[in-house]
């Protein structure tokens, strides 16, 4: 697959993404689905995502937090809307973390400061604040057909769908499905009326 095809983000903004699709809409159903409807699911996302192998499993998670985040982040993506996020960091703060990169040199890293609220919900919202620093959080969309979050590899940044064709079982060809639409509309509105 080229890599303008993947939907893959780069780094650390693809647990993000990863989150963010927890809630979809399958192509089979084409009903809304779930993956965090529990704590206990919520608890295995941030095993699966955050925590080091030995760490602490007891972590505080806040459901009704992490199912509005969630929410909040899926509202915003593709924009330059910070006021939501500001909401976020006000109740989640961040802090900046100097260490060396592989190569030796000096990078920034963000992490949760302190481990007041959701911590689940503070992981997230320190890997938002790096996709920003990294200029990547405005590639991360949201499909409008089938609200599937992707990356938008393309050089302008105008991808809309999240494939033009289906790759593999769980893919849907939402732009090309649209294009088709667009496509009838305009032939039956061409259509002399008897």
């Amino acid at each position: 697959m080229k890599k303008a095809d993947s939907q893959v983000a780069p780094g650390t903004l693809e647990v993000v993404r990863t989150f963010l699709n927890t809630w979809r809409i399958p192509n089979d159903t084409r009903e809304t689905a779930d993956e965090l409807v529990s704590l206990p699911a919520m608890q295995h996302f941030y095993s699966t995502c955050f925590l080091n192998p030995g760490g602490d499993a007891g972590v505080f998670i806040v459901p009704e937090l992490v199912w509005q985040l969630r929410a909040d982040l899926r509202s915003i993506l593709g924009t330059s809307d910070v006021l939501v996020l500001r909401e976020w960091l006000s109740r989640q703060p961040v802090e900046v973390v100097l260490s060396p990169s592989a190569e030796g040199m000096p990078a920034l890293g963000y992490r949760p400061a302190g481990v007041q609220g959701c911590r689940l919900c503070a992981e997230v919202v320190a890997l938002v604040v790096e996709a920003i620093a990294h200029n990547t959080w405005m590639r991360l969309k949201a499909c409008p057909d089938c609200h599937w979050v992707f990356y938008d590899h393309t050089r302008n940044r105008n991808k809309v769908w999240c494939l033009m064709v289906a790759g593999g079982p769980q893919g849907r060809s939402c732009g090309s499905i649209s294009k088709v639409r667009s496509f009838r509309e305009r032939q039956k509105a061409k259509r002399p009326f008897i």
